[in-house]
């Protein structure tokens, strides 16, 4: 039997935290429900984008609308081989959700892994399932840990990810590679033949989860990813644009993140490599039914 994995949503959840997860695993053939309580299927939930700005804190702003392809009243814990708890502000109001709570018991009482990011891990805490286990988080988030037993684990950097047991946190989306592969790897899987190299051709206002989600689900498989900008060098940012259908004629656009390059522009060759909203697939074999996803010469080897 295949793999699959319940992603935990609610409202003004981090727009990248939820869709990054939800895309990449898709592409490496692990199905994923997106599940909000009180919501159903086809329901969305409007997601927040967090962003260091050089303030005290990181700043806020409206992300895109998430659609939700399961009805959380009608989840079957129990069918799930993994939970993926995204960050943002929702975990703020799930941690009070005694059905919320009752899910996470469940996955982790049973020992299936569970990745949660940044804020996410309020929820870890509020449903007990971090006494004794090293955790880390985003930094406000150190004293909720604490009080509920966790043993703290100071982010060096926001790509820092820890696992323990059955539990992986990540401090921030900027680790999503990292967590995708120790979240992979706990499910069974193995990446192995990270030998490719791939370019992205990046601009002003390029739109958000176009660039994001392929980065990142690139960078999870161990390929090792340039992303440059005419004019522009390592290190630089280009602001992106948020995209979405609400009703009108045509779509809406809104910041988004700041995307942070990994190189410089001058001496490479143009390679663009483009992803829509559709689950992003490296081929068509599939993770967890007795084939093997294949990207690139990378190998998602199955159970």
């Amino acid at each position: 039997m295949g793999k699959s994995v319940l992603l935990l949503c609610g409202d003004y959840m981090e727009d990248s935290e939820a869709m990054v997860p939800f895309q990449a695993l898709q592409a490496y053939g692990i199905p994923v429900d997106a599940a909000c309580p009180g919501k159903k299927a086809g329901d969305i939930c409007r997601t927040a984008i967090h962003d260091s700005a050089g303030y005290q804190t990181y700043t806020e702003s409206r992300g895109h609308n998430f659609t939700l392809n399961a009805t959380f009243d009608e989840v079957d814990f129990g069918k799930y081989d993994g939970l993926v708890i995204p960050g943002g502000r929702a975990p703020e109001y799930l941690a009070m959700n005694e059905s919320v709570l009752n899910c996470v018991r469940k996955f982790s009482d049973s020992g299936k892994p569970i990745a949660s990011v940044c804020h996410g891990q309020l929820i870890l805490a509020a449903a007990n399932s971090v006494k004794g286990l090293k955790c880390t988080a985003y930094p406000a988030v150190k004293p909720v840990l604490i009080d509920a037993g966790a043993h703290w684990v100071e982010p060096e950097t926001m790509k820092a990810c820890v696992a323990d047991g059955n539990i992986i946190t990540g401090a921030t989306y900027e680790g999503h590679p990292e967590l995708i592969q120790l979240f992979v790897k706990a499910l069974g899987g193995k990446i192995t033949g990270s030998d490719k190299k791939i370019l992205f051709l990046c601009g002003d206002f390029m739109e958000d989860y176009e660039v994001t989600v392929p980065f990142q689900s690139l960078e999870a498989l161990g390929c090792h990813v340039d992303a440059v900008c005419p004019k522009k060098k390592a290190g630089d940012t280009c602001p992106t644009a948020v995209h979405d259908f609400e009703g009108d004629q045509t779509y809406s656009e809104k910041p988004g993140h700041s995307f942070t390059l990994t190189a410089s522009y001058e001496g490479f060759g143009c390679l663009k490599l483009r992803c829509s909203r559709h689950p992003w697939r490296p081929s068509s074999r599939i993770f967890g039914t007795g084939r093997d996803s294949d990207c690139f010469g990378e190998r998602i080897h199955a159970l």
